[in-house]
């Protein structure tokens, strides 16, 4: 799984991020809690 992590926080980047194969987005700076919040839900896509 790979996830964006950007400097760029607009709507149609995310779309971008996520139609060129990322699983998720994330905006810069990130915060730790939405990090771990995101990795858990592209990991338990695998389970």
């Amino acid at each position: 799984r790979v996830l964006a992590v950007t400097a760029h926080a607009g709507l149609a980047d995310e779309r971008r991020a996520l139609e060129a194969g990322f699983d998720g987005y994330l905006c810069k700076p990130v915060d730790v809690r939405e990090l771990a919040h995101k990795i858990a839900h592209v990991t338990k896509r695998d389970g």
